[in-house]
């Protein structure tokens, strides 16, 4: 395997998880009514993008990294496009707040019991060495 097929298949690993961390902020954001900016996969100049419910869904020049814009976390966004008061982040409850935070490497967590569930349903359970 050549340098270039194994950097492209991490960032496409590192893409999937980054993806998958956001996407979990994302989810619980928006279910507790906090305005959620945008969410892009990927750093530098934007490639692509749609907007859907008033959220930004990008895909940047460097798909390996990511990052979700929620109002009250950032001043930036804010200035740009305010949002109402009870849909910052911290006009919610403590309990809203953390579940918001938890939930990105709460969805790697869960990302990863699937991954193994479909490699053990495909492959099967390793077997054992035996030493005889």
């Amino acid at each position: 395997m050549t340098i270039f097929a194994t950097v492209l298949i991490f960032a496409v690993i590192l893409s999937v998880v980054v993806l998958s961390h956001e996407f979990g902020h994302l989810l619980v954001a928006k279910r507790f009514g906090i305005r959620v900016y945008e969410l892009a996969l990927g750093i530098g100049p934007r490639l692509w993008f749609f907007a859907r419910n008033k959220t930004i869904y990008a895909l940047n020049l460097f798909p390996v990294l990511g990052y979700v814009r929620i109002a009250g976390l950032d001043d930036e966004g804010e200035e740009k496009d305010p949002c109402l008061p009870q849909e910052s982040f911290n006009a919610k409850s403590l309990l809203q707040r953390f579940l918001t935070i938890l939930c990105g490497p709460l969805s790697n967590i869960i990302l990863g019991f699937i991954i193994f569930a479909l490699i053990f349903s495909c492959f099967g359970r390793p077997q054992g060495v035996s030493n005889e």
